[in-house]
């Protein structure tokens, strides 16, 4: 239970160049596992934050004016975001790490609107590294945009699974690194222009375009979802589809929007859909696995793709499509024992012994639970088809693994009542 005392909607923001001036608003409230601790009470300021982009060369090709206007915008809404970010953790302070800097800015990302923008050019002389002039004049582009920031469902996103609050900071962290990298190819081009011939300069201008399109495309599609998200979490099923159907179109090879979309159709009962987005999520997850070097694959890679076929799983055994469902669940119990392998080198990076066996420890007893459930969902199956044997092995397998695991028990009993056998 918790108890909202006081918490703001909106925070304006309006970018431009300049400093930061803002008070934070006063917030208190309790959740489970949760203290937000209260700061003083001030009205809403705007945000001030510098976004821009400059050439040394080009103020008379629309193609470099275009590309330096998209880039500042980009940078302004960045901006907006980190500093709604600060905002918010200024009056919002966490203990027991329930909501890191990672998880406020995928709050502060996803729910910023923007409700104005404008551009000023201006022109400067450009410099060596000595503070020297060089004779070349060049130009940048200021964006100045107003944002609104809706801190309302603060507190449910503070609630969220954690691996859906992981899944929005990774977003947010490859958009901030994205944008880093884009900036970096436009400071690499203005150093290198003179040695480049008419053509290669607006081949390269038209990359860097295309890579400033593509960020804001895969950031509004991440908005989108989460507010198909919102509308799942209020049992709103069929917006919340429509809502995944924008970000799909927007993103069409992201494995997390196939898999919401699909929980969605599964509350609809709507099976068949479900168990066909079920499968585009795991088949692109495993796709994007198979494309990364062995090392570089994580537990959380894995824990990923063991939800989406735990998912399809669970829909086939509702649909009655338990052979499916055999097959997903076997599937996921070699799954398990990959992230086990894949854990052994995570954990060997552990520096500390006590660290790493306390780790250790905590991460075989939530796989044996884990594993433990896994068998008993298809022990349940096959109780369903009658396959006593396996089902009784199954469960036994369940126990063994959680000996705590009162349902497995409870299954395995009425098996042995079936069959007379007690």
């Amino acid at each position: 239970m918790y108890r909202k005392k006081f918490l703001p909607k909106l925070l304006i923001a309006s970018l431009f160049v300049g400093g930061v001036n803002f008070v934070p608003a006063t917030v208190n409230f309790n959740a489970e596992n949760l203290q937000i601790i209260s700061v003083a009470y001030a009205e809403v300021k705007t945000v001030t934050v510098n976004g821009s982009a400059g050439m040394s060369f080009g103020d008379n090709d629309e193609k470099i004016l275009n590309m330096a206007k998209n880039a500042a915008r980009m940078n302004a809404i960045q901006a907006a975001k980190e500093q709604a970010g600060i905002y918010i953790k200024s009056y919002v302070k966490t203990i027991n790490g329930v909501l890191t800097d990672d998880y406020i800015l995928a709050y502060a990302s996803n729910n910023i609107k923007i409700i104005s923008e404008s551009y000023k050019k201006d022109f400067y002389n450009e410099s060596d590294l000595r503070g020297n002039l060089t004779g070349n004049v060049g130009f940048k582009y200021i964006a100045t945009v107003t944002v609104e920031i809706d801190t309302s469902d603060l507190q449910n996103y503070i609630r969220r699974d954690e691996q859906e609050k992981a899944t929005l900071a990774e977003q947010a962290k490859s958009s901030q690194k994205n944008i880093a990298e884009i900036n970096k190819n436009i400071e690499a081009l203005n150093k290198t222009f003179k040695n480049k011939t008419s053509e290669e300069i607006q081949s390269e201008i038209q990359k860097i375009d295309n890579k400033i399109l593509r960020r804001q495309r895969i950031d509004e599609a991440n908005k989108l979802a989460d507010k198909g998200w919102k509308l799942w979490e209020k049992k709103d099923y069929e917006g919340a589809i429509l809502k995944y159907n924008e970000a799909i179109k927007l993103r069409p090879n992201y494995a997390n929007f196939y898999w919401k979309r699909a929980v969605a159709y599964e509350c609809l009962k709507n099976y068949e859909q479900a168990a066909i987005d079920y499968t585009k999520a795991k088949d692109l997850r495993e796709k994007y696995l198979n494309s990364l070097d062995s090392k570089d694959i994580s537990s959380t890679h894995i824990d990923r793709l063991i939800s989406e076929y735990e998912d399809r799983a669970n829909n086939y055994t509702k649909s009655k499509n338990y052979d499916n469902a055999i097959s997903d669940y076997t599937k996921i119990l070699e799954l398990y024992q990959k992230r086990l392998d894949v854990l052994k080198k995570e954990l060997s990076q552990i520096s500390y012994p006590i660290e790493k066996k306390l780790k250790e420890k905590s991460e075989i007893e939530y796989t044996d639970r884990k594993v433990a459930y896994v068998y008993s969902r298809r022990g349940s199956v096959y109780k369903e088809l009658k396959n006593y044997e396996q089902a009784i092995s199954d469960y036994t397998e369940a126990i063994r693994l959680n000996p705590k695991f009162g349902f497995a028990y409870v299954a395995r009993g009425q098996i042995y009542k079936e069959l007379k056998n007690f």
